[in-house]
């Protein structure tokens, strides 16, 4: 009976950790203390590694192959791409550049009117709170990422001190957004549904729209940057071997040695460095065949690698220079002066950041807020959060300080010419309130009397 127990336990625990059950404690789970599946879908994913496999263009189009399954669709494989996608330098630059255009924004938490309440405010992000002060900027910089990705869960996690300082997000190739369910292991059919009431409060589901009708949610920015960053990837190999084969010199000795002397021989020159080296007989030939552009070859990486990386910008921030482009150059309509015409790369720029704006404001205001006020946050039923557009604000009062210059240099003319300008119509153009200057009259002075 003992051993007959013993070997049920066993049963049970294996099947726990590789189907474990939303109502248990996990053994597995980060922390062990709050392992609550409820706030958390994490503490339901089996604690199995993501394996990590090369990528090429055969890879990235299975990908898609296996996102628009008829019937059993997954995005593992999707994510799997974007675990390396990510680590190349220009894409987490334009990730960090998209990202901040929305981030280093001030928001204000208003009623219908625009009227904005600093103690609300406080609740999302309040400087004395010295170690939850980061949550909020935390759910925005998630909830972006679903622009790259495709969909991100974020997990509030436990309320404490009116903050969410264990907020986080479930791992994305344990989701599935056709079914709208978090699998203990990838490529899985069953799991738990991240909409039932019990899950739902804690957990926050950002998705993109479709774009060809066989999806619910779309695939992200970085599957379309996924294929110029895998030849990116290759030509960065490619060029690194074009420079060890034909940028270094090649170490070459000639020797008639046998044997252990001639092992020797090999290792010491092997020991010189980490270029290339041969070792030849006297009799023996060795040729370096070069092409004829050899000498401009290395030319073609760099070229290719600018090419790549141009589109990657434009589908990341609009332009190809708005990266590294410089105000005022590369042929932009920028002028100089502070508040001349911006340029196509800030247009471009400008465009982004307003439509990630929309996007994130659609997010707090109908997902986040109505889950604070569940919690318990006394935030009224009229306001909502918006961003502040001092950027907008500063381009009106531009525009509309030249269009009253405009008037004012109308109303000079006509004064110069000898007329007489009509201020209440100069008033009613610009909104000003300008008072007609009242000119003391002369004296009156007799022919040859010396006036003051």
């Amino acid at each position: 009976m003992n051993r007959t127990f013993n070997i049920r336990n066993r049963v049970r625990s294996a099947r726990n950790f590789y189907f474990p059950q939303s109502n248990m404690q996990q053994t597995f789970t980060p922390d062990r203390k709050s392992g609550d599946v409820r706030k958390n879908l994490t503490y339901y994913i089996t604690r199995v590694q993501f394996q990590r496999i090369r990528q090429d263009i055969q890879s990235w189009r299975k990908a898609l192959q296996q996102a628009e399954q008829m019937f059993y669709p997954y995005r593992a494989e999707m994510q799997r791409i974007f675990m390396d996608t990510v680590l190349n330098e220009h894409i987490a630059a334009c990730m960090e550049r998209r990202k901040n255009l929305t981030l280093l924004r001030d928001f204000k938490i208003c009623d219908e009117k625009g009227n904005e309440d600093e103690n609300l405010k406080k609740l999302f992000r309040n400087a004395t709170q010295t170690n939850n002060n980061n949550w909020f900027d935390q759910f925005l910089g998630y909830t972006l990422d679903a622009r790259f990705y495709g969909y991100t869960l974020i997990s509030l996690g436990d309320l404490i001190r009116n903050a969410f300082p264990k907020i986080s997000i479930i791992r994305r190739e344990n989701i599935s957004p056709d079914r709208e369910n978090v699998t203990s292991l990838p490529v899985m059919i069953g799991g738990i549904n991240f909409n039932d009431p019990q899950y739902r409060p804690w957990h926050v589901w950002v998705t993109t729209p479709g774009e060809t009708g066989r999806e619910t949610c779309g695939y992200g920015l970085l599957y379309k940057v996924a294929k110029a960053e895998i030849f990116l990837r290759n030509n960065t190999s490619f060029n690194a071997d074009f420079n060890e084969v034909f940028g270094q010199p090649i170490k070459k000795m000639t020797t008639n040695k046998t044997g252990d002397e001639r092992d020797a021989a090999e290792e010491s020159l092997k020991a010189m460095g980490s270029q290339s080296y041969i070792v030849v007989d006297e009799d023996d030939k060795l040729e370096l065949i070069e092409s004829k552009g050899m000498g401009t070859g290395h030319q073609t990486f760099d070229n290719f690698e600018k090419r790549m990386e141009s589109k990657i910008s434009k589908l990341f921030l609009g332009h190809a220079d708005a990266l590294e482009s410089t105000p005022g150059k590369l042929g932009s309509n920028t002028n100089s002066k502070p508040g001349g015409p911006e340029s196509p790369q800030d247009r471009a720029l400008d465009e982004i950041q307003s439509q990630d704006g929309i996007f994130v404001s659609n997010i707090v205001n109908g997902e986040l807020i109505p889950r604070m006020q569940e919690f318990g946050f006394r935030i009224p039923p009229n306001y909502h959060f918006e961003f502040k557009n001092d950027k907008e604000l500063a381009e009106f009062r531009r525009s509309e300080d030249e269009s009253n210059q405009i008037t004012a240099n109308i109303m000079l003319t006509v004064a110069q010419a000898g007329g007489e300008p009509d201020w209440d119509w100069f008033n009613d153009r610009t909104g000003m309130s300008v008072i007609k200057k009242e000119v003391e009259p002369m004296p009156d002075a007799s022919p040859g009397e010396n006036l003051p």
